[in-house]
């Protein structure tokens, strides 16, 4: 599941930078969400330092699934 969620999350990050048509706070929104979600599934850092990242992190998608899937996943 997690080779296919990075698969996943490559592709999108392909698109996003790839779609000239995408407003520019759109496209950084979503290759914040795509870093912060792959910082998650790695799980190369602490709950409280990921917390931290997804909480300054602006602008940002469903801050609070990501914030779930912190607590959930470690």
């Amino acid at each position: 599941e997690d080779e296919a969620l990075m698969s996943l999350l490559l592709s999108f990050r392909t698109y996003l930078t790839r779609n000239k048509l995408l407003a520019d706070n759109i496209r950084r929104t979503y290759l914040n969400f795509i870093n912060c979600l792959q910082k998650i599934t790695r799980g190369d850092r602490d709950v409280n330092t990921l917390q931290e990242l997804i909480e300054s992190t602006s602008p940002l998608v469903e801050k609070s699934w990501l914030l779930k899937q912190i607590h959930t996943t470690n």
